[in-house]
C-alpha cells in the first residue's frame, strides 16, 4: 500500500462557495481507499490561493515531513485547492518536480506533476484549468466586494499604502510582472502589508488599481 499526505486549503472567500475542509477530506479519503493508498496525515491550511509555497507555513511543514518519512505523494481534491493563480501553480509544480514528489487530484485521478512533465497536451490542459480557476476566484472576490458595497459593510478601516509603494507596483506591472510575481517579490523583500499578513496577488491588484 502506497503512503501519501493530503493537503487541504481553504480561504475566507472560498467558504462562500462551500469549499470546506470536510468535503475535501471526504473526496481525498474516497480516492485513496479506492486506489490502495494510505493517507498518513492531513495538512490543512487557511490561506489565500495567490500565496506561493514559500510563504505557506503548513505546506512547508508538509514538505519537511515528506522528506523525513520518505513519502513521495501528495493528494489534493483538485488543482484549485492547491492554488487558483497560474503563476503560483507553475512555481509549486516546478518545486514538486525538483523534489520528485507526485501530486494527484482526487477528482480526476491525474498525477499532475508526472503528466505535466511527460505529456505536452495534458500540460496545456492543466494550465488552462489554472486560468479558469483564477478567473473563477476573481469573480468570487468581485461578488464579495459588491455584496459589501450593497450592505455598506467595508470590512474594517481602509488600508493605507504610501505613494512610493503604489508607484513601484505600477512600474513593476509596466515591466510585465504579474500580480502574483509582484506579491512574491514583496514577500521576499519583507515589505509589510497593513495587516501584517503576506502579500497576495489580489492585494497587489487593488493597489495597482488605486495607483492608476
Amino acid at each position: 500500500m502506497r503512503k501519501a499526505y493530503a493537503y487541504i486549503r481553504t480561504s475566507t472567500t472560498e467558504q462562500l462557495d462551500k469549499s470546506g475542509p470536510q468535503r475535501q477530506k471526504f473526496k481525498i479519503n474516497n480516492y485513496a481507499s479506492n486506489n490502495n493508498i494510505h493517507i498518513q496525515r492531513f495538512f490543512t491550511e487557511d490561506i489565500s490561493s495567490t500565496i506561493n509555497h514559500i510563504a505557506r507555513p503548513v505546506f512547508t511543514e508538509m514538505m519537511k515531513e515528506l522528506a523525513n518519512n520518505a513519502v513521495d505523494l501528495i493528494i489534493v481534491e483538485d488543482l484549485s485547492r492547491l492554488t487558483r493563480d497560474t503563476e503560483v501553480q507553475k512555481q509549486i509544480l516546478s518545486f514538486l518536480a525538483t523534489k520528485d514528489i507526485s501530486l494527484i487530484c482526487a477528482n480526476t485521478g491525474i498525477n499532475v506533476v508526472d503528466t505535466a512533465r511527460k505529456d505536452p497536451t495534458m500540460k496545456a490542459m492543466i494550465q488552462m484549468q489554472a486560468v479558469f480557476n483564477e478567473w473563477e476566484k476573481d469573480n468570487l472576490v468581485a461578488r464579495l466586494h459588491r455584496g459589501r458595497q450593497i450592505s455598506g459593510h467595508k470590512g474594517g478601516r481602509p488600508a493605507f499604502y504610501p505613494k512610493e509603494l503604489k508607484k513601484r507596483v505600477r512600474i513593476l506591472r509596466s515591466k510585465g510582472n504579474s500580480y502574483g510575481q509582484i506579491a512574491t517579490r514583496l514577500n521576499l523583500e519583507e515589505v509589510k502589508t497593513s495587516t501584517g499578513r503576506p502579500w497576495t496577488a489580489q492585494l497587489v491588484r487593488i493597489i495597482a488599481m488605486e495607483a492608476k
